[in-house]
């Protein structure tokens, strides 16, 4: 959900998460995994940074979110899994298991990451 320059890359915000995702191509959907990522006050709780959407769950690729906002985590994965052209290894991440992040494959996950509501920083 991060440029490459650490700066927010804007996706189609206000739109219909329906035409949001008409609006990202199926190959990127294919070439990286997906993840769902819960927004609170602006924030971007896994990651710390600050963002315009709407508070809520929201999924997409690791450049921009595609659909949000939803009410649940549970939601925001079914919505992905409706827009992905295959099948992908759901993995849920939490503050418990957060270290088996690192052997994950680049591409054919839906990582949901779920930070109980708080927000997580880098130690």
């Amino acid at each position: 959900m991060i440029s490459g320059s650490g700066e927010m890359t804007r996706g189609p915000r206000g739109a219909p998460y329906f035409l949001a995702a008409l609006l990202l191509e199926k190959a990127e959907l294919a070439d990286s995994n997906l993840y769902v990522l819960e927004v609170y006050r602006g924030i971007i709780l896994y990651l710390n940074q600050r963002t315009d959407v709407r508070d809520g769950w929201w999924w997409g690729t690791d450049e921009q979110f595609v659909a949000g906002p939803f009410e649940s985590s549970e939601l925001a994965t079914a919505a992905a899994c409706r827009h992905a052209d295959r099948p992908l290894e759901l993995i849920i991440l939490t503050a418990d298991n957060f270290d088996a992040a690192d052997g994950l494959t680049p591409s054919g996950n839906l990582i949901v990451v779920d930070t109980d509501g708080a927000i997580w920083t880098r130690m």
